[in-house]
């Protein structure tokens, strides 16, 4: 892969990141991410409709970034942004370089990723850990 083509994929991959940060800056959180926080704040190995990954993850963001949307949700703009990493560093160990960086970029930039990628519901850990 030449150089440009792994610059352009730096940028555009902190280009999402930053706007994936803003609208979590500038949208108010949503009623499964409120139920979802009342998890976090009673912590347990299991709930009635869901494991408990979803309640730890907000619990561990929430006590780094305190206890606002911002810090209910950035956990799911790090794992996003952890899997299209780890996508990249599978795509070129295992293919070459150009094959990881179309791995990471078509993770990056679908909607359905994006969306899910600003939002913490149990979607967000399911797509991260199952490709791990």
């Amino acid at each position: 892969m030449d150089n440009r083509l792994f610059k352009s994929l730096i940028i555009i991959s902190i280009g999402l990141l930053f706007l994936r940060l803003g609208f979590i800056l500038t949208t108010m959180v949503i009623d499964d991410e409120a139920y979802y926080y009342i998890y976090s704040r009673h912590l347990a190995w299991g709930y009635i409709d869901h494991g408990p990954l979803i309640a730890f993850l907000i619990k561990t963001f929430t006590t780094i970034f305190g206890e606002n949307g911002f810090g209910i949700r950035v956990g799911s703009v790090v794992l996003l942004t952890s899997l299209g990493c780890f996508l990249y560093i599978f795509g070129k160990k295992h293919f070459n370089q150009t094959t990881g960086a179309i791995m990471s970029l078509t993770v990056l930039t679908n909607v359905l990723f994006h969306t899910n990628g600003v939002v913490m519901t149990p979607d967000v850990p399911l797509v991260f850990f199952s490709f791990l």
